[in-house]
Order: structure tokens, then sequence, then C-alpha cells
């Protein structure tokens, strides 16, 4: 009963985006309830002898207290300026409400009902679990709300602004007051918004797959921006081959798929791509190009587990690119690889090459001294 209380709860307080009002994320709501459930269960014992009429009304009740609470939290998360303390007492106190509807129920269903072990002490456990329905889902929240964070900037970064907008509002459900690139996610929300009504405008007026390849061009841009992946594709495909070819539709295709978690047709994409440039004759934009497919071929060979074509593709970016934040992508390679010497070779260029990368190339550094046996390979400086 539990569970379907969460799913059911998640999905009455998701929008069309799917983000879960008041929680940001189902997965909140889930920590929250069930964090909450064995003090429900303690609140509720003094009720198991009352008559069924008076524990379905009780457990209509704690419904209804839920909903007002959902309702006011609702309306404090709109609020540039609001206490995450606040925000979590009102998940703590929503989810108890809704966890104690479950327990009335399950009394009602089970005229007698076996109390868990930690509930035949009521006074002496409640303060605990008080503690814990509060806590736990804190810290989880707040768990999320940073990786949503890292994540937005990500995308805001990558130019997926509609999947961008959708995590703003999510980190704004979860912390109203936070900051994304040094600006209030209130403020990059609204941004945000304004960005996909623009391009959502766009994506909606009509065009041809025989249309001017600079048109055809930027409509699978705007769909990109928006993560439809599946009908920039569709435009894409008479320009990866015949007479209208043209030779980024390949590395556009390839990180369509990639979008799309599809790394075989990714990877098979980013390969053409490097087929045509290695063909070519030398040039900055054929430079600039190898190191974007290459780039790719390494990201979806890593997640195929293809560890011999993955170090392949970084050791060719680092050959084409040299920069910094190149062969530190070979150092996490070798890294994740066990090649601790190799690593650390690469992991120093990087540093060489930009200081700045020192604290990122120190991180590589410290996992490989703690992580098999690395402290006996790793070159010390």
């Amino acid at each position: 009963m539990a569970i379907i209380a969460v799913a059911v709860s998640s999905v009455l307080l998701s929008d069309a985006s799917g983000v879960v009002h008041v929680f940001g994320r189902w997965d909140v709501v889930a920590c929250a309830f069930l964090a909450a459930l064995p003090l429900a269960l303690i609140a509720v014992q003094p009720f198991c002898q009352f008559a069924r009429w008076q524990q379905l009304i009780s457990s209509l009740g704690c419904v209804i207290v839920a909903a007002a609470i959902t309702t006011f939290a609702a309306s404090i998360t709109q609020l540039p300026e609001q206490s995450v303390i606040t925000l979590t007492v009102c998940r703590s106190v929503i989810a108890i409400a809704a966890m104690m509807a479950v327990a009335f129920l399950g009394a009602v269903m089970v005229p007698s009902p076996r109390l868990p072990v930690f509930a035949e002490n009521a006074w002496l456990s409640l303060a605990m679990l008080v503690a814990l329905a509060i806590l736990i889902p804190a810290a989880y929240a707040d768990s999320v709300a940073d990786g949503i964070r890292i994540d937005l900037e990500r995308s805001i970064e990558t130019r997926r602004f509609a999947l961008a907008n959708q995590q703003a509002e999510q980190f704004a459900q979860l912390n109203p007051s936070g900051m994304v690139h040094q600006k209030s996610v209130r403020k990059v929300q609204l941004e945000l918004e304004d960005v996909v009504a623009k391009l959502e405008t766009e994506a909606r007026r009509p065009v041809s797959a025989e249309a001017p390849v600079p048109v055809l061009g930027q409509r699978v841009t705007v769909l990109m921006h928006l993560d439809r992946n599946e009908e920039a594709l569709q435009l894409l495909e008479p320009l990866t081959r015949g007479d209208r070819f043209q030779p980024i539709s390949l590395d556009y295709k390839g990180l369509c798929f990639q979008r799309l978690n599809q790394m075989s047709e990714s990877l098979d994409a980013y390969q053409q791509a490097v087929a045509y440039w290695e063909s070519q004759p030398a040039s900055d934009t054929r430079r600039s190009s190898l190191a974007s497919a290459w780039k790719g071929i390494g990201f979806a060979a890593r997640r195929l587990d293809q560890r011999t074509l993955e170090e392949q593709a970084y050791r060719k970016l680092v050959e084409v690119a040299p920069t910094a934040a190149n062969h530190l992508l070979l150092a996490q390679c070798y890294r994740e690889h066990q090649k601790t010497h190799l690593a650390a070779e690469q992991s120093t260029k990087a540093m060489q090459l930009d200081p700045t990368m020192q604290s990122q190339s120190e991180s590589i550094l410290s996992s490989m001294s703690m992580d098999h046996f690395g402290c006996l390979q790793v070159p010390r400086r």
C-alpha cells in the first residue's frame, strides 16, 4: 500500500513535463514516504481499536491534510527566496500524513494488525523516528538537488534547452533559492522558458525534406535544442548520403543517437565521419571535425564496453587535438582501465598544458593512489 501511495502521489503531483511538484522527482517522493512509514505506524497505534468507519474518516482526513499542505508547499516553491528548512518540513509532514492514511487503511483491512517490533514501545522510538522522517529525506533531497544543478549546468552548456528547462523546474522545487551559473534558479528558469517557447514556435513551422540545406540545418539544430532527436534524424538522413551529402550531418547524426542512448548507431555514424575526414586534405576544419568524431567514438565505445576501441579513440583524439581537456579524457580512460602509469603521464601533460586543470589532474592521481594498489605505480612528482 505504501508503494502504491508513492506511485499514485507521484503521478498526481507530476506536470506535463514530468516534474513532481514540491518533491521535484518521484524518487524524492519515495524516500520521504518510506522514511515516514515507521512513524506513521506508531502514530496510528492508539486508533487501531476504533470502529472501522472512524478509521476510514481518519484516513480521509489524513489525505485532505496531505493535499492541503501540498498546495501550500507548492505555492512556497514559487517564491524566489524561501528557506530549504521550511520545504523540508513541508515534505516530511506531507509524507507523514500520507503514510498515516495508508496505516489507517491498513488497520481497516486488517482488523487486528500486528505492529512491528519497533512500534511496541512507541514513546521510546518516537523521537528517533521523527528525526529519521525529516533528516533522511532532507539529506536525500539535498543530494538530488546538487546532482540536478550539475546536470542543469551541463545541459545549458551543451544547449539542450528543453532538458535544461525541466531540470531547472526540478531544482526550483527542491531549492527555490538555489544558484545556477551565478544566477538564481528562478531567473534561469524564466530565461529557459522563453528560449524553449521561441524554439517550439520555430519547430512548428512546416519544412519539407526537399528544403535548402541551410533551412534543414537550422531546423535540425532547433530540434536538437528541444531534444526531439528522432525528428532531427529524419531530416538529417538525406544529408548523410547522395547528392545532398553534408559531412557535418554525420556528426549530428552520431550526437542524436548518443542522446537517444543508441550507442551502436552513434558509433557507426562517428566512424563514418572519421572515414570521410581522413580522406580529406589537411585543414583546420578537418582537424576539428576529426577531433569531434574521435571524441564521439570514445564515448560510444565506453558505453559499449569496447575498451580497446575506447583507448584508440582517445589516443587519436590527443594526436589530432592535443589540448589539456583531451589529455585529461585519455587519462580518465587509462585510469578506468587500471593503466595507472599511462594515466599519470596523461594527467601530468594536461596539468602542464593548462594549470587551471591542476585540481582535476590531482584528483585523478589521488584516486589512482588508492585504487587497486595504484600507489605502487603512480609516479611521484
